[in-house]
């Protein structure tokens, strides 16, 4: 298990920040929108820590509870049924102070991967919220998240905290591999990268397989420098967990501008809705971070390279023969090509329209009015789908 890391505690960084509102501002449409499904949701926070910095700012358990109290209390849905589930081994007992002004939830004290089993079964046929955020790496083994798509639940959506530079650094060490730039590795303070025993047994199960080796070998013969070795391990493993889920998006954090990520934060979910709010949410959180950070030149995030969107978006839906959903045609363009602003696809679709170049499908056809639909949204029982003009 992972060192007790008290220090990381004591004062909640800029990063925390971000990686705490991505969550924050989503917990809270996400539960709003279960909710009325009627199917009862389970919340689990699988590494919680203390619950709370030192320095007066919430944790991820106290965010959690927040925005459960705050969706149960907007609800008009009788009896709302919100379970919430922490896992800590180390501040237990700060933990339980921090969170004793709340009530319905349940802490587990202990290992992740001894506690962990007991809440699955606790959550058959229900709405599951797994926020995973751990401390290294080898706790994350591939083959439990797949299993969680197979599981006997409702649905299932994860937000983990990857920490693909930990991996890639541990990955070098043991097998050998001088890095060529120590500064790569300047934001690890608060992680464990221990090396454990058998390391290509854990790295294995970490990654889901072997190709993580072809990217270190690449690397050491010069085809990638270390911030394209982090890019495709990442390409790579969100690709495994899209054989299990239909959707997979991830978004690179930042400590400064050029660096490697000192994380990635990966969202898996098997519905467009989830998806397409936590890529509208991703981009967000970016926008902010570059606002505040402006006057400092410093930026959480890679700058976006240059990308023609029309052409990109033509490309991508000439392939179309036949009608897709609007929601799934967004969620799979944004899982494929990254987070773009949702009115610039919007604008972009509208002149296709207008050109005649995708033929639109709206439900319904028409207004009270009798006039020819115009909407862009799927809300209710407002469809719409969409296909390439052959």
């Amino acid at each position: 298990m992972s060192k007790p890391n008290h220090k990381f505690f004591v004062e909640k960084k800029s990063w925390s920040f971000i990686k705490d509102e991505l969550l924050q501002c989503y917990l809270l449409p996400y539960f709003q929108k279960l909710m009325c499904t009627r199917c009862p949701i389970t919340y689990v926070d699988c590494f919680v820590g203390a619950g709370r910095f030192d320095d007066g700012n919430d944790g991820s358990p106290l965010i959690a509870l927040k925005s459960i109290k705050k969706s149960l209390e907007q609800t008009k849905i009788s009896n709302p049924d919100i379970q919430s589930y922490f896992i800590e081994m180390n501040h237990f007992e700060q933990l339980n102070e921090n969170l004793k002004e709340y009530r319905g939830f349940n802490v587990f004290k202990g290992k992740f991967e001894d506690q962990i089993g007991q809440i699955l079964r606790l959550s058959a046929r229900r709405n599951l919220f797994l926020y995973i955020d751990p401390y290294g790496i080898k706790e994350l083994e591939f083959d439990f998240l797949s299993s969680l798509g197979k599981g006997n639940f409702n649905t299932v959506e994860i937000l983990l905290n990857f920490n693909s530079v930990a991996f890639l650094r541990t990955a070098f060490a043991a097998l050998g591999v001088n890095f060529k730039n120590e500064d790569d590795f300047r934001y690890l303070e608060e992680y464990d990268t221990s090396l454990p025993k058998s390391f290509e047994k854990t790295a294995n199960k970490v990654a889901g397989g072997e190709y993580w080796k072809k990217i270190i070998e690449d690397y050491y013969n010069g085809k990638y420098d270390f911030y394209g070795a982090e890019e495709r391990f990442v390409a790579e493993y969100c690709k495994k967990l899209r054989e299990h889920y239909r959707y997979v998006l991830n978004m690179p954090i930042r400590v400064k501008v050029g660096h490697s990520p000192k994380y990635r934060m990966i969202h898996v979910t098997n519905h467009p809705d989830g998806l397409i709010l936590m890529a509208d949410n991703m981009l967000r959180r970016e926008k902010k971070m570059r606002e505040l950070q402006r006057g400092k030149q410093i930026s959480l995030f890679e700058d976006k390279p240059d990308v023609n969107l029309e052409k990109t978006l033509y490309d991508y839906l000439s392939q179309f023969s036949v009608f897709k959903n609007l929601k799934s045609t967004l969620a799979d363009f944004f899982c494929t090509y990254g987070v773009v602003g949702l009115k610039d696809i919007i604008m972009i679709l509208k002149k296709f329209e207008k050109q005649g170049q995708i033929f639109v499908e709206r439900k319904p056809s028409v207004t009270d009015k009798g006039k020819p639909t115009k909407f862009w949204e799927e809300k209710g029982k407002q469809t719409v789908r969409l296909k390439w003009n052959i």
